[in-house]
C-alpha cells in the first residue's frame, strides 16, 4: 500500500536547513544591539593580563592559562585567542562564534532525536528549540557562559548513542573525551551529566535486558522506518539461544500474529490481525518470524507430497 508522505517527512534536510536558517537570521539581527555583557567576555582576562588566570602553566617562554576560575577552564580563552589573532575584538567577533556553536548544538539535537524517535519527532524538537527565545539569546550573548557546555554535552551524548548502536568502543571513548573537555570548560557540566547517569540507571535494565545476546543495530540506521525493517530482518534469522529463551506465552502470541499475517496475505480484505489485541511492535516482530516459519513448513510439506 502506497502512502503519500508529508513534504518535510520525505525531505527532512529541508526542515533542518529552514530551522537553522531561522535561528541564524534571528541571531544576526540581535547581535548589534546590546552592549557586551560580563559573562560573554569573561574569558578575555588572561588574553590581556596573563597573571589574572586562576591557574596557568609556563611552556618555554609562553604563559598558558589553564583555569580562569576555580571551576571554569580556559577553553574559550584558547578559542578566542585564535579568533582575535585574525579579527579585531568587537560585538561581531565575540558573538558570531557563539551563534555558530548554538547552530551546532541544534544539529546534534536533531541527530540524537532522529535516531531515537524518527524524522517527525526530530523536526518538531528542532523547530521548538530553534525558535525558543531563551535558547536563542543564550547562544548569542553566552550568559553563564553555557554555549560550549551545551555543545560538548550533546556531542558526547550523540557519540555514546553511536556506541550503543554499533558497539565500537572508539565512540564511547570519544564521547567521554568530549564530556571531559566540557568538565574542564565548566565544572557545572556535572549537573546534566548526573541527570543522564540517573536516567541511564533507571532505563538500562528495561532497554537492554540481555545485552550480551542483543545484536546492535547499525549506526547508519537513523530513520525509525528503516530501523523497523532491520528488526524484521533480524526476526527472520534469530539466534538459536535467543529463540529458546522466549517466554512460552510470548511465543504463543507471536505464533498467533504470524498465522494472522499469513491469513492477511491470502485474503487481504478479511485480515484477521484484529484478533490479536497484543499486537505490539515486539509481537509484530515475533509474528514476522513465525510467519516465515509457517511458510517454510508449508513449502516442505508440499514438496514432500510432490
Amino acid at each position: 500500500m502506497s502512502a503519500v508522505k508529508p513534504f518535510f517527512a520525505s525531505r527532512p534536510w529541508i526542515g533542518v536547513a529552514l530551522c537553522l536558517l531561522i535561528f541564524l537570521l534571528c541571531g544576526l539581527a540581535m547581535i548589534p544591539y546590546p552592549g557586551l555583557h560580563n559573562d560573554e567576555v569573561f574569558f578575555s582576562g588572561p588574553l590581556y593580563e596573563p597573571a589574572v588566570a586562576w591557574f596557568s602553566a609556563d611552556i618555554g617562554s609562553t604563559h598558558v592559562p589553564l583555569m580562569v576560575m576555580s571551576y571554569t577552564g580556559a577553553l574559550k580563552t584558547w578559542i578566542y585567542a585564535g579568533i582575535f589573532h585574525f579579527f579585531l575584538p568587537n560585538k561581531w567577533t565575540v558573538r558570531v562564534p557563539v551563534l555558530l556553536m548554538g547552530m551546532a548544538t541544534l544539529w546534534l539535537t536533531w541527530m540524537f532525536t532522529r535516531r531515537v524517535a524518527g524524522n517527525a519527532a526530530a523536526l518538531v524538537t528542532l523547530g521548538l528549540l530553534a525558535t525558543d527565545t531563551t535558547f536563542l539569546m543564550t547562544n548569542i550573548f553566552d550568559w553563564g557562559p553555557v554555549a560550549l557546555q551545551h555543545l560538548l554535552l550533546l556531542a558526547g551524548l550523540v557519540l555514546v548513542q553511536a556506541w550503543l548502536g554499533t558497539g565500537a568502543t572508539k565512540w564511547l571513548a570519544l564521547g567521554f573525551f568530549f564530556w571531559g573537555v566540557g568538565m574542564w570548560d565548566k565544572a557545572l557540566l556535572a549537573w546534566p551529566l548526573s541527570g543522564l547517569l540517573v536516567g541511564a540507571l533507571v532505563a538500562w535494565p528495561r532497554q537492554f535486558p540481555q545485552q550480551d545476546e542483543v545484536r546492535r543495530e547499525p549506526a547508519h540506521i537513523e530513520d525509525a522506518e528503516e530501523r523497523h525493517r532491520h528488526r524484521f530482518h533480524l526476526a527472520r534469522h534469530p539466534r538459536p539461544a535467543q529463540r529458546e529463551r522466549q517466554p512460552q506465552e510470548e511465543r504463543r502470541r507471536g505464533e498467533e500474529v504470524g498465522m494472522a499475517r499469513l491469513r492477511a496475505e491470502r485474503d487481504p480484505e478479511q485480515s484477521q490481525r484484529r484478533e490479536c489485541p497484543e499486537d505490539t511492535e515486539r509481537l509484530d516482530t515475533l509474528g514476522a518470524h513465525h510467519a516465515v516459519e509457517l511458510r517454510q513448513r508449508e513449502h516442505h510439506h508440499h514438496r514432500d507430497e510432490g
